[in-house]
């Protein structure tokens, strides 16, 4: 007597996309501790120290407003050059009068 071995038919699971541009809040329109998304040029960066050890600056600007992003114990990261636009995600936080993200998630999006 042989068994037969149904097999699962294979198909497409992976989710559908959305082809449509996905629309992202404006830093002006960014709320203080509420995780957003937002994409921004890169206008600055720098090295600091932050207590003990040295954190990654850039500073990021779009029409509306200003955002700090703050890599903690990095001094440098490729890729984060005057004029490139990125696209961060994380919660941001008032710190002396700037808003602040630390350690977002980021994309280096392509030049336009």
């Amino acid at each position: 007597m042989t068994a037969e071995i149904e097999r699962p038919i294979a198909r497409d699971t992976a989710p559908a996309r959305d082809t449509a541009p996905t629309q992202l809040p404006a830093l002006g329109e960014v709320t203080p501790r509420q995780p957003v998304t937002v994409r921004a040029e890169v206008v600055g960066s720098d090295s600091i120290h932050h207590g003990n050890s040295l954190a990654f600056v850039c500073e990021l600007v779009d029409p509306t407003g200003a955002l700090d992003i703050v890599f903690l114990g990095r001094h440098h990261l490729g890729g984060f050059e005057v004029g490139r636009r990125v696209e961060v995600a994380g919660t941001p936080y008032w710190r002396a009068g700037r808003l602040v993200m630390l350690n977002p998630f980021y994309t280096l999006l392509p030049p336009v």
